[in-house]
């Protein structure tokens, strides 16, 4: 999610003309820092997302990048994000709006490594953000599940200091002293201490394990959620007074319209279920047909960004204000519309029915004919999402 998300504001940011009055007005001098390892800069500059700009500045490409962008060397687990003094000076002195959107999506992660990058990453960033003296606003990107399995009408409000979605959803008050307490900065320890013991490989399965037992037993359903959840808690104790926008899309998938339909960076979020169907290594969907799944195009969770950013930066009260960026209210997508799609999508390119279909009209049948061997199926649906990798090559074989 968050890498194609962050390339996805790098070209809005280039593209962006403001008026000389408004925040982030793009003057010739107006320039963005972007943490990023020296490794991946090259990669960054022949990104598919960036040929319009390309075809814009032709052989001066690199140089009108390096003029609006400044790629800094850090680390984001590290207090004072491993940056060099000069960076950090440099960003203090001339930075006025923070984006922090860096995140670790797996759902399953150790531990401790999920803590360090999405409960304490963003606390660092903030720790430089309170230095910065023009800074006029804070910008977290989180995730709508952080609500976890809260049900019904759900607030665009940020969470309290310790906030627990188990004791927030039972409704039996006089039983309340016994639910579990969620200790933030306990739960930090725990997770880094656990850490440092466990090296070997039976330890990693551990620590995911334990993982999924902590978010459980809380409220939230998986490691990721739990540790997002965590870091704006974390964030909201310790902004000062630093004004915050925290975002919550919800799965971000596809560009809309900008710069093209359809550009998606990498082999993530749906696209591994969506090629293993096109491949034939499942033939159906463990779903309710009539569910929703909510998901939004990359480009509009961008502008929602740089609408929130023009609207609060310069409020006058360093406020904390929250959006969730979804749209299965105003805009559902079932499971039947989105396995219909992919079949026509696939069935149009090469002329192919795919197992389970003998017409146009995808059946219930079609997502419940793998019930019967649910353990196996559900495995290997668990094992396409859990290993994919970056196979980019393999998504573009289809298109």
């Amino acid at each position: 999610m968050t890498s194609r998300l962050r390339l996805a504001m790098v070209l809005h940011l280039l593209k962006w003309r403001g008026t000389e009055s408004g925040l982030l007005s793009f003057c010739e001098e107006k320039r963005s820092s972007l943490l990023v390892q020296p490794a991946f800069w090259p990669k960054i500059l022949n990104e598919e997302i960036f040929k319009c700009l390309q075809q814009t500045y032709g052989e001066s490409y690199e140089t009108f990048m390096l003029s609006k962008l400044v790629p800094v060397a850090g680390n984001l687990c590290e207090t004072g994000l491993g940056l060099t003094q000069d960076s950090t000076q440099k960003i203090i002195e001339d930075v006025d709006v923070i984006i922090h959107s860096a995140a670790n999506t797996n759902f399953q992660e150790r531990y401790d490594s999920a803590i360090e990058i999405n409960t304490l990453g963003p606390n660092h960033v903030m720790d430089l953000a309170k230095q910065c003296k023009k800074l006029k606003l804070f910008l977290q990107v989180s995730t709508a599940y952080v609500n976890g399995q809260r049900q019904g009408t759900v607030l665009e409000r940020p969470f309290r200091w310790g906030e627990s979605i188990t004791m927030e959803c039972f409704e039996t008050r006089n039983s309340i002293s016994l639910l579990p307490v969620l200790d933030v900065e306990h739960e930090v320890h725990l997770a880094l201490k656990s850490g440092e013991d466990s090296k070997d490989r039976e330890a990693k399965h551990r620590m995911i394990e334990l993982g999924l037992e902590r978010a459980r037993k809380h409220g939230w359903q998986d490691t990721y959620v739990f540790t997002k959840a965590m870091g704006e808690m974390l964030l909201g104790k310790a902004r000062g007074d630093v004004p915050l926008v925290i975002l919550r899309p919800s799965v971000i998938e596809s560009t809309y319209n900008d710069p093209f339909p359809g550009w998606i960076e990498g082999y993530r979020t749906m696209a591994p279920i969506v090629i293993s169907y096109g491949r034939r290594r499942i033939s159906g969907f463990l779903f309710d047909p009539n569910s929703v799944l909510d998901v939004v195009p990359v480009d509009m969770v961008v502008n929602t960004m740089l609408a929130a950013i023009a609207k609060h930066g310069l409020d006058p009260k360093p406020n904390v204000h929250v959006y969730q960026v979804t749209s299965s209210v105003k805009n559902p997508l079932t499971f039947r519309q989105l396995c219909e799609l992919f079949y026509e999508h696939f069935t149009g390119h090469r002329g192919w029915i795919p197992m389970g279909c003998q017409s146009k009209s995808i059946s219930s049948s079609f997502f419940a004919q793998q019930k019967s061997s649910h353990p196996k199926f559900g495995g290997k649906m668990s094992s396409i999402c859990t290993n994919c990798g970056d196979q980019t090559g393999t998504y573009q074989s289809f298109n």
